[in-house]
């Protein structure tokens, strides 16, 4: 009986290590994946719409809580500069408004059309 207990102790033992192991592994790809994204926010991605794009679908997939202070800065320089007139577009203004507004941002439902329309 003894015996028995002893191999299966020792089955458990070898599962919960390797278990462990296997956690491990997966814990390194989170980071580098955590790494790539952050890479891919701060560099990769130019336009402002598209860097509101990229934070909308972060959010969405419940993701944006690992790049809290990425996101932070992203919306602190979009919520604070001058609008550019490539980005005329409704898209661009409704998801500028929206984001910063789910962020915490102030921004007035009733500012003038230019700036609605980031002229």
């Amino acid at each position: 009986m003894q015996i028995q207990t002893l191999n299966s102790m020792l089955t458990l033992c070898a599962k919960f290590l390797l278990w462990r192991h296997q956690d491990e592994i997966y814990v390194k790809q989170h980071q580098v994946l955590k790494e790539e994204v952050r890479k891919t926010i701060l560099s990769k991605v130019e336009n402002d719409v598209d860097k509101l794009d990229l934070i909308d679908v972060m959010q969405r997939l419940g993701v944006a809580y690992h790049f809290k202070s990425e996101i932070r800065n992203i919306l602190d320089t979009i919520h604070n500069m001058n609008y550019s007139k490539n980005n005329k577009t409704l898209h661009a203004t409704a998801l500028k408004f929206r984001i910063l507004r789910h962020n915490g941002y102030h921004i007035s439902a009733g500012f003038s059309s230019s700036i609605l329309l980031m002229t």
